[in-house]
Protein backbone atom coordinates (compact mmCIF):
# COMPACT_ATOMS: atom_id res chain seq x y z
CA UNK A 1 0.00 0.00 0.00
CA UNK A 2 1.54 3.77 -0.84
CA UNK A 3 1.89 6.10 1.84
CA UNK A 4 -0.34 8.39 -0.46
CA UNK A 5 -3.27 5.06 0.24
CA UNK A 6 -2.24 4.55 4.04
CA UNK A 7 -2.86 8.33 4.58
CA UNK A 8 -5.95 9.21 2.40
CA UNK A 9 -9.00 10.84 4.32
CA UNK A 10 -12.43 9.67 3.86
CA UNK A 11 -15.08 10.95 2.04
CA UNK A 12 -17.03 13.26 4.78
CA UNK A 13 -20.31 11.80 6.17
CA UNK A 14 -23.54 13.00 5.24
CA UNK A 15 -24.13 16.78 5.94
CA UNK A 16 -20.04 17.26 6.64
CA UNK A 17 -18.31 19.89 4.76
CA UNK A 18 -14.73 19.65 5.17
CA UNK A 19 -12.82 23.35 4.88
CA UNK A 20 -11.31 23.67 2.11
CA UNK A 21 -7.99 25.03 4.02
CA UNK A 22 -7.34 22.98 7.41
CA UNK A 23 -4.82 25.42 8.70
CA UNK A 24 -7.64 28.61 8.46
CA UNK A 25 -7.33 31.84 6.60
CA UNK A 26 -6.15 34.73 7.38
CA UNK A 27 -7.93 37.86 7.45
CA UNK A 28 -11.76 38.99 9.02
CA UNK A 29 -14.65 36.94 8.86
CA UNK A 30 -16.21 39.67 5.97
CA UNK A 31 -13.16 38.88 4.14
CA UNK A 32 -13.43 34.74 4.00
CA UNK A 33 -17.27 35.63 3.09
CA UNK A 34 -15.74 38.02 -0.14
CA UNK A 35 -13.31 35.58 -1.03
CA UNK A 36 -16.01 32.64 -0.90
CA UNK A 37 -17.92 34.75 -3.42
CA UNK A 38 -21.04 34.76 -0.88
CA UNK A 39 -21.15 38.39 -1.24
CA UNK A 40 -19.50 41.26 -2.78
CA UNK A 41 -16.83 43.57 -1.90
CA UNK A 42 -19.69 46.24 -1.97
CA UNK A 43 -21.77 44.58 0.03
CA UNK A 44 -19.50 43.64 3.08
CA UNK A 45 -18.47 47.25 3.25
CA UNK A 46 -21.66 48.59 3.51
CA UNK A 47 -22.78 46.04 6.10
CA UNK A 48 -19.35 47.30 8.13
CA UNK A 49 -20.58 50.89 7.88
CA UNK A 50 -23.97 49.74 8.88
CA UNK A 51 -22.38 47.30 11.94
CA UNK A 52 -23.39 48.73 15.36
CA UNK A 53 -22.10 47.84 18.92
CA UNK A 54 -23.32 44.34 19.95
CA UNK A 55 -23.93 43.39 15.96
CA UNK A 56 -21.08 41.62 13.75
CA UNK A 57 -20.82 42.36 9.50
CA UNK A 58 -22.50 38.82 9.36
CA UNK A 59 -25.25 39.60 11.66
CA UNK A 60 -25.97 42.61 9.43
CA UNK A 61 -25.50 40.65 5.76
CA UNK A 62 -28.34 37.66 6.96
CA UNK A 63 -30.93 40.49 8.25
CA UNK A 64 -30.31 42.36 4.73
CA UNK A 65 -30.65 38.93 3.10
CA UNK A 66 -27.04 39.36 1.61
CA UNK A 67 -26.16 35.78 2.56
CA UNK A 68 -28.03 33.20 4.01
CA UNK A 69 -27.40 31.87 7.47
CA UNK A 70 -25.51 28.78 6.21
CA UNK A 71 -23.20 30.44 4.42
CA UNK A 72 -22.39 32.78 7.19
CA UNK A 73 -21.74 29.75 9.37
CA UNK A 74 -19.86 28.01 6.42
CA UNK A 75 -17.66 31.13 6.35
CA UNK A 76 -16.91 30.90 10.17
CA UNK A 77 -15.70 27.57 9.24
CA UNK A 78 -13.80 28.25 6.87
CA UNK A 79 -12.01 31.20 8.74
CA UNK A 80 -10.58 28.98 11.83
CA UNK A 81 -10.30 25.89 9.51
CA UNK A 82 -13.38 23.89 10.79
CA UNK A 83 -16.29 21.55 9.64
CA UNK A 84 -19.75 22.89 8.70
CA UNK A 85 -22.23 20.36 10.00
CA UNK A 86 -25.78 20.66 8.36
CA UNK A 87 -27.48 19.29 11.26
CA UNK A 88 -30.52 18.89 9.21
CA UNK A 89 -28.82 15.98 7.28
CA UNK A 90 -26.11 15.15 9.61
CA UNK A 91 -26.99 11.85 11.89
CA UNK A 92 -26.71 12.76 15.49
CA UNK A 93 -25.51 10.23 18.22
CA UNK A 94 -28.06 10.79 20.83
CA UNK A 95 -25.78 9.41 23.33
CA UNK A 96 -23.20 12.07 22.61
CA UNK A 97 -25.88 15.02 22.36
CA UNK A 98 -26.77 13.83 26.33
CA UNK A 99 -23.22 13.85 27.66
CA UNK A 100 -24.14 17.56 28.42
CA UNK A 101 -27.52 19.15 30.11
CA UNK A 102 -30.03 20.65 27.65
CA UNK A 103 -29.82 23.93 29.36
CA UNK A 104 -25.60 23.88 29.08
CA UNK A 105 -26.12 23.48 25.48
CA UNK A 106 -28.72 26.17 25.35
CA UNK A 107 -26.48 28.42 27.00
CA UNK A 108 -22.92 28.00 24.95
CA UNK A 109 -25.03 27.47 21.54
CA UNK A 110 -23.65 23.78 21.53
CA UNK A 111 -24.30 20.09 20.93
CA UNK A 112 -22.34 17.44 20.89
CA UNK A 113 -23.24 15.43 18.09
CA UNK A 114 -20.82 12.15 17.68
CA UNK A 115 -17.18 11.10 18.50
CA UNK A 116 -14.67 10.79 16.03
CA UNK A 117 -10.61 10.03 16.14
CA UNK A 118 -11.24 9.39 20.39
CA UNK A 119 -12.58 13.49 20.67
CA UNK A 120 -15.91 14.77 20.97
CA UNK A 121 -17.17 16.20 18.19
CA UNK A 122 -19.23 19.59 19.47
CA UNK A 123 -21.64 21.48 16.76
CA UNK A 124 -21.64 25.23 17.78
CA UNK A 125 -23.45 28.25 16.70
CA UNK A 126 -19.49 30.36 17.60
CA UNK A 127 -16.87 27.56 17.29
CA UNK A 128 -14.50 30.14 18.40
CA UNK A 129 -15.85 30.30 22.46
CA UNK A 130 -13.32 28.77 24.41
CA UNK A 131 -15.34 29.47 27.59
CA UNK A 132 -17.81 27.14 25.91
CA UNK A 133 -15.63 24.47 24.76
CA UNK A 134 -13.24 24.10 27.90
CA UNK A 135 -16.90 23.54 29.63
CA UNK A 136 -17.73 21.25 27.89
CA UNK A 137 -14.24 19.33 27.69
CA UNK A 138 -14.76 19.39 31.87
CA UNK A 139 -18.10 18.63 31.86
CA UNK A 140 -17.62 15.73 29.89
CA UNK A 141 -13.78 14.50 30.72
CA UNK A 142 -13.24 14.33 26.78
CA UNK A 143 -11.49 16.47 23.98
CA UNK A 144 -13.81 18.57 22.16
CA UNK A 145 -13.44 19.00 18.51
CA UNK A 146 -15.67 22.25 17.45
CA UNK A 147 -17.67 22.80 14.14
CA UNK A 148 -19.51 25.16 12.73
CA UNK A 149 -23.71 24.85 12.34
CA UNK A 150 -26.07 27.69 11.80
CA UNK A 151 -28.49 28.96 15.29
CA UNK A 152 -31.75 27.70 13.58
CA UNK A 153 -30.31 24.09 12.85
CA UNK A 154 -29.40 23.96 16.35
CA UNK A 155 -32.81 25.01 17.74
CA UNK A 156 -34.38 22.69 15.59
CA UNK A 157 -31.67 20.02 17.11
CA UNK A 158 -32.28 21.05 20.55
CA UNK A 159 -36.16 20.49 20.28
CA UNK A 160 -35.65 17.46 18.22
CA UNK A 161 -33.84 16.09 21.26
CA UNK A 162 -36.07 17.26 24.27
CA UNK A 163 -39.20 15.43 22.60
CA UNK A 164 -37.13 12.33 22.11
CA UNK A 165 -35.85 12.54 25.51
CA UNK A 166 -37.37 9.64 28.25
CA UNK A 167 -37.33 11.27 31.80
CA UNK A 168 -34.92 13.99 33.44
CA UNK A 169 -31.44 11.51 33.83
CA UNK A 170 -28.94 13.42 34.06
CA UNK A 171 -26.66 14.09 31.02
CA UNK A 172 -23.54 11.97 33.31
CA UNK A 173 -25.81 8.60 33.56
CA UNK A 174 -25.78 8.00 29.94
CA UNK A 175 -23.85 5.60 28.25
CA UNK A 176 -20.42 6.79 26.30
CA UNK A 177 -21.56 7.28 22.88
CA UNK A 178 -20.09 5.25 20.15
CA UNK A 179 -17.34 6.74 17.64
CA UNK A 180 -19.36 8.33 14.66
CA UNK A 181 -18.43 8.34 10.95
CA UNK A 182 -17.28 12.17 11.34
CA UNK A 183 -13.68 12.90 10.50
CA UNK A 184 -11.58 15.22 11.85
CA UNK A 185 -9.81 17.15 8.39
CA UNK A 186 -7.89 19.84 10.45
CA UNK A 187 -7.12 17.12 13.86
CA UNK A 188 -5.04 15.17 11.91
CA UNK A 189 -1.11 15.37 11.08
CA UNK A 190 -1.37 17.68 8.13
CA UNK A 191 -3.30 20.10 10.29
CA UNK A 192 -0.30 20.34 12.66
CA UNK A 193 2.24 20.72 10.03
CA UNK A 194 0.47 23.47 9.08
CA UNK A 195 0.82 25.85 11.88
CA UNK A 196 3.31 28.64 11.21
CA UNK A 197 6.71 28.87 13.12
CA UNK A 198 5.59 31.82 15.67
CA UNK A 199 2.84 29.34 16.74
CA UNK A 200 5.40 27.38 18.71
CA UNK A 201 4.51 28.42 21.82
CA UNK A 202 0.90 27.48 21.02
CA UNK A 203 2.60 24.02 19.74
CA UNK A 204 4.30 23.70 23.20
CA UNK A 205 0.49 24.24 24.85
CA UNK A 206 -0.85 21.62 22.62
CA UNK A 207 1.87 19.41 23.32
CA UNK A 208 1.88 19.52 27.05
CA UNK A 209 -1.98 19.37 26.70
CA UNK A 210 -1.81 15.96 24.86
CA UNK A 211 1.11 14.62 27.74
CA UNK A 212 -1.39 16.08 30.71
CA UNK A 213 -4.25 14.29 28.75
CA UNK A 214 -2.47 11.21 28.80
CA UNK A 215 -1.14 11.10 32.06
CA UNK A 216 -4.81 11.38 32.78
CA UNK A 217 -5.60 8.64 31.40
CA UNK A 218 -3.26 6.21 32.78
CA UNK A 219 -4.36 7.85 36.36
CA UNK A 220 -8.09 6.77 35.16
CA UNK A 221 -6.59 3.48 34.32
CA UNK A 222 -4.83 2.94 37.62
CA UNK A 223 -8.37 3.76 39.90
CA UNK A 224 -10.20 1.88 37.89
CA UNK A 225 -7.80 -1.29 38.29
CA UNK A 226 -7.34 -0.26 42.13
CA UNK A 227 -11.27 0.03 42.78
CA UNK A 228 -11.59 -3.37 40.70
CA UNK A 229 -8.92 -4.59 43.20
CA UNK A 230 -10.84 -3.20 45.97
CA UNK A 231 -14.29 -4.38 45.37
CA UNK A 232 -12.74 -8.42 44.48
CA UNK A 233 -11.08 -7.85 48.15
CA UNK A 234 -14.15 -6.84 49.92
CA UNK A 235 -16.32 -9.25 48.05
CA UNK A 236 -13.74 -11.97 49.55
CA UNK A 237 -13.70 -10.61 52.58
CA UNK A 238 -10.00 -12.63 53.01
CA UNK A 239 -8.07 -10.21 52.93
CA UNK A 240 -6.50 -8.87 56.01
CA UNK A 241 -7.61 -5.42 57.30
CA UNK A 242 -4.26 -3.86 56.94
CA UNK A 243 -4.03 -4.90 53.10
CA UNK A 244 -7.70 -2.96 53.02
CA UNK A 245 -6.12 0.04 54.52
CA UNK A 246 -3.35 -0.12 52.14
CA UNK A 247 -5.87 -0.57 48.79
CA UNK A 248 -7.85 2.46 50.47
CA UNK A 249 -5.00 4.50 50.45
CA UNK A 250 -3.74 3.45 47.24
CA UNK A 251 -7.53 4.00 45.86
CA UNK A 252 -7.45 7.77 47.30
CA UNK A 253 -4.01 8.61 46.43
CA UNK A 254 -4.90 7.50 42.26
CA UNK A 255 -8.07 9.43 43.09
CA UNK A 256 -5.84 12.61 44.31
CA UNK A 257 -3.71 11.90 41.16
CA UNK A 258 -6.43 11.72 38.53
CA UNK A 259 -8.23 15.14 40.32
CA UNK A 260 -4.80 16.61 40.29
CA UNK A 261 -4.23 15.38 36.19
CA UNK A 262 -7.69 16.92 35.52
CA UNK A 263 -6.70 20.58 37.11
CA UNK A 264 -3.42 20.19 35.43
CA UNK A 265 -5.39 19.18 32.17
CA UNK A 266 -8.09 22.50 32.49
CA UNK A 267 -5.28 24.60 33.25
CA UNK A 268 -3.55 23.40 29.81
CA UNK A 269 -6.69 23.88 28.01
CA UNK A 270 -7.68 27.62 29.56
CA UNK A 271 -3.96 28.51 28.49
CA UNK A 272 -4.25 27.06 25.12
CA UNK A 273 -7.71 28.78 24.57
CA UNK A 274 -5.90 32.12 26.15
CA UNK A 275 -2.52 31.79 23.13
CA UNK A 276 -5.24 31.31 20.49
CA UNK A 277 -7.29 34.31 21.68
CA UNK A 278 -4.04 36.36 21.71
CA UNK A 279 -2.63 34.66 18.33
CA UNK A 280 -5.36 35.75 16.49
CA UNK A 281 -5.79 39.10 17.93
CA UNK A 282 -2.02 39.40 16.87
CA UNK A 283 -2.92 37.84 13.23
CA UNK A 284 -5.73 40.98 12.80
CA UNK A 285 -3.64 43.63 14.10
CA UNK A 286 -1.03 42.28 11.15
CA UNK A 287 -3.46 42.40 9.15
CA UNK A 288 -4.55 46.03 10.12
CA UNK A 289 -1.15 47.02 10.31
CA UNK A 290 -0.45 45.68 6.44
CA UNK A 291 -3.73 47.26 5.31
CA UNK A 292 -2.00 50.12 7.12
CA UNK A 293 1.09 50.56 5.67
CA UNK A 294 -0.15 49.85 2.03
CA UNK A 295 -2.67 52.80 2.54
CA UNK A 296 0.54 55.24 3.61
CA UNK A 297 2.41 53.92 0.78
CA UNK A 298 -0.28 54.47 -1.88
CA UNK A 299 -1.04 57.90 -0.28
CA UNK A 300 3.00 59.04 -0.33
CA UNK A 301 3.22 57.67 -3.99
CA UNK A 302 0.43 59.51 -5.08
CA UNK A 303 1.64 63.17 -2.97
CA UNK A 304 5.06 62.50 -5.15
CA UNK A 305 3.32 62.49 -8.45
CA UNK A 306 1.19 65.15 -7.15
CA UNK A 307 4.41 67.22 -6.40
CA UNK A 308 5.87 66.28 -9.99
CA UNK A 309 2.90 67.51 -11.97
CA UNK A 310 3.42 70.71 -9.34
CA UNK A 311 6.70 71.44 -10.49
CA UNK A 312 6.31 70.51 -14.04
CA UNK A 313 3.31 73.56 -14.01
CA UNK A 314 5.97 75.59 -12.14
CA UNK A 315 8.29 75.19 -14.77
CA UNK A 316 6.23 76.11 -17.50
CA UNK A 317 4.18 79.09 -15.78
CA UNK A 318 7.96 80.32 -15.37
CA UNK A 319 9.04 79.92 -18.62
CA UNK A 320 5.70 81.74 -19.97
CA UNK A 321 6.50 84.52 -17.91
CA UNK A 322 10.37 84.55 -18.60
CA UNK A 323 8.96 84.89 -22.18
CA UNK A 324 6.03 87.27 -21.60
CA UNK A 325 8.20 90.07 -19.55
CA UNK A 326 11.27 89.65 -22.85
CA UNK A 327 8.33 90.70 -25.13
CA UNK A 328 6.89 93.44 -23.15
CA UNK A 329 10.49 94.65 -22.99
CA UNK A 330 10.92 94.88 -26.38
CA UNK A 331 7.48 96.80 -26.64
CA UNK A 332 8.77 98.99 -24.14
CA UNK A 333 11.91 99.86 -25.73
CA UNK A 334 9.92 100.45 -29.17
CA UNK A 335 7.16 102.63 -27.54
CA UNK A 336 10.32 104.55 -25.56
CA UNK A 337 12.21 104.98 -29.38
CA UNK A 338 8.85 106.05 -30.65
CA UNK A 339 8.33 108.57 -27.95
CA UNK A 340 11.45 110.06 -28.58
CA UNK A 341 11.37 110.13 -32.33
CA UNK A 342 7.72 111.92 -31.43
CA UNK A 343 10.05 114.44 -29.32
CA UNK A 344 12.32 115.06 -32.14
CA UNK A 345 10.07 115.73 -34.28
CA UNK A 346 7.37 117.95 -31.85
CA UNK A 347 10.97 120.34 -30.82
CA UNK A 348 11.49 120.83 -34.93
CA UNK A 349 8.11 122.02 -35.08
CA UNK A 350 8.28 124.25 -31.90
CA UNK A 351 11.21 125.78 -33.63
CA UNK A 352 9.82 126.57 -37.29
CA UNK A 353 7.02 128.27 -35.28
CA UNK A 354 8.96 130.40 -33.43
CA UNK A 355 10.92 131.49 -36.66
CA UNK A 356 7.66 131.96 -38.79
CA UNK A 357 6.49 134.04 -35.57
CA UNK A 358 9.49 136.21 -35.01
CA UNK A 359 9.43 136.53 -38.77
CA UNK A 360 5.65 137.88 -38.49
CA UNK A 361 6.46 140.13 -35.97
CA UNK A 362 9.37 141.86 -37.67
CA UNK A 363 6.59 141.78 -40.73
CA UNK A 364 4.52 143.50 -38.52
CA UNK A 365 6.82 146.55 -37.52
CA UNK A 366 7.21 148.25 -40.67
CA UNK A 367 3.38 149.32 -41.22
CA UNK A 368 3.87 150.62 -37.65
CA UNK A 369 6.51 152.81 -39.00
CA UNK A 370 4.69 154.01 -41.87
CA UNK A 371 1.91 154.84 -39.11
CA UNK A 372 4.39 157.07 -37.11
CA UNK A 373 5.06 158.96 -40.47
CA UNK A 374 1.97 159.89 -41.48
CA UNK A 375 0.58 160.56 -38.06
CA UNK A 376 3.74 163.07 -37.60
CA UNK A 377 3.40 164.63 -41.55
CA UNK A 378 -0.15 164.47 -40.40
CA UNK A 379 0.46 166.77 -37.11
CA UNK A 380 3.16 168.87 -39.21
CA UNK A 381 0.23 170.08 -42.44
CA UNK A 382 -1.94 171.31 -39.23
CA UNK A 383 -0.16 172.86 -37.28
Amino acid sequence: MSPETSTAVPPPPKGVIPPSEPGGRSGFLSDVIVELGFATADAVEAAVREARAGTTVAQVLVASGAISEEQAARATAERYGLAYIDLSDFEVDAQAAALIRPSAAKRYQAVPVGLAAGALLVAMTDPADSLALNDIAVMTKLEVQPAATTRSGLEALLARLAEAAEGDAPAASSPKPAASSAVFWQAGSEAGDALPASDAELTELRRKLVGAEAELVKARAELGATEADLTTARASATGSSAEQAQLITELTAAREAAEQANTEVAELRAQVASAESELADLRESAARAADADAAREAAQAELATERERAAARAAAIESELTTERERAAARLAAAEAELAAERDAAAARVAAIEADLAAARENASAPQAEVEALREQLTAATA
